[in-house]
């Protein structure tokens, strides 16, 4: 199989939801001044690339979170973060927030394309 059978079309975020977009760069650029665990901040990242189905995002992020001192146990784990147990309070609110987060920027997007 070539690349583009293997492959969905990507929604162009930045011009689809222009405004959610801008949002979530907000977000990101609002939490980075946060004094959060650069571990947490890491996951959080992970999590949000799981979500939009974004293998750039996800290598990009693991390669980050590694480099930082995550480890592979867990990060094999973000994706049920819900039933692993070595995860901590704030980490199980951090990646519940981020699929609400989520969930509402993919039904924008949606809706942007629907319109055309």
């Amino acid at each position: 199989m070539s690349l583009t059978e293997t492959t969905r079309p990507r929604v162009d975020t930045e011009h689809a939801a222009r405004s959610a977009y801008r949002a979530m760069c907000h977000f990101d650029n609002a939490t980075a001044e946060l004094p959060l665990d650069p571990l947490l901040r890491e996951l959080i990242r992970v999590r949000a690339s799981m979500l939009n189905g974004c293998a750039y995002c996800i290598d990009m992020h693991t390669k980050d979170a590694r480099a930082k001192g995550e480890t592979e146990q867990r990060l094999y784990a973000v994706a049920t973060w819900h039933e692993a147990p070595f995860f901590s309070p704030a980490e199980r609110a951090s990646s519940g927030t981020i699929s609400i987060v989520y969930t509402s920027f993919a039904s924008c997007a949606s809706t942007a394309r629907k319109r055309g």
